[in-house]
């Protein structure tokens, strides 16, 4: 056993830290005379639910107008990564709602596609950074970072991030939680 433990450290994930586990003994018939036991573990995880409405609001885009003024990119990053797992361009103008629940569902998808996750939601530990930015040419480019920060809620909450760019007033709708497995 102890070669075994050396070779396989008893973790549950890369952290390499100790988690609290419950072991409760399940109720069972007494036909059954073998102890049962169910886990549980109490994640320090928050999820972004994807069954929630997720979609930015762009409140106003009432600056100087010309070819390719109100066009944004939408940069979502997981927990300090440098590589956004999801990213989309968009024409917005002022009122108008753009859904990101499925388009970040399918970059779940393709990121956890051996792991068998269901992509109902993007579990993350520090955050997830949201980057609007604007290029509008002579005006340069503006970006705009908001934080889903982790959740201390059990429950699932409601977020409104707003940012504000050149010209352009916009607010990310999600809603967050603890993961729950």
């Amino acid at each position: 056993m102890a070669n075994y433990l050396a070779h396989h450290p008893p973790y549950l994930d890369q952290t390499r830290q100790d988690h609290p586990i419950a072991l409760t003994r399940c109720k069972v018939p007494v036909r059954l005379r073998l102890p049962s036991f169910t886990a549980k573990w109490v994640a320090p995880l928050t999820a972004l639910y994807l069954c929630e409405p997720l979609y930015l609001f762009c409140e106003d885009e009432t600056g100087p107008d010309w070819l390719g003024s109100d066009e944004i990119t939408i940069k979502l990053y997981l927990d300090g990564e440098a590589t956004p797992f999801f990213e989309t361009d968009w024409s917005a103008d002022s009122e108008e709602f753009l859904p990101l629940l499925d388009g970040v569902a399918n970059a779940m998808r393709l990121r956890f596609a051996g792991a068998g996750l269901p992509p109902s939601a993007v579990p993350f530990d520090t955050g997830i950074r949201v980057e609007v930015s604007e290029d509008d040419g002579a005006l340069g480019t503006s970006t705009a970072n908001a934080f889903l920060t982790p959740s201390t809620y059990s429950e699932k909450k409601p977020k409104a991030l707003p940012m504000n760019v050149q010209s352009g007033k916009y607010v990310l709708h999600a809603v967050v939680g603890k993961w729950r497995f």
